[in-house]
């Protein structure tokens, strides 16, 4: 679940670069602030016990954190 949760917080940051409105802005950013948090617990929570069951997954989520660090970085360093 947080693999899907990392992938719903990541496309919620880029809905709200490529939005002109600064509601919606605000609601994508919340969005995905929230999914981002939950899915960072449940992640947190396997770290101690990684299996093979949960490894896959847990590379995954870090690859998507990873890239949602650096993309939206970079796009908020071009933004100034």
């Amino acid at each position: 679940m947080f693999v899907m949760r990392g992938l719903l917080s990541l496309s919620a940051l880029q809905l709200r670069h490529l939005c002109n409105e600064k509601d919606k802005k605000d609601i994508y950013a919340h969005y995905a602030e929230r999914q981002y948090h939950t899915a960072l617990q449940e992640a947190a929570g396997q770290l101690c016990k990684i299996t093979s069951d949960n490894c896959s997954a847990l590379l995954l989520f870090e690859i998507i954190n990873h890239s949602r660090f650096k993309k939206f970085s970079l796009l908020e360093d071009r933004a100034d």
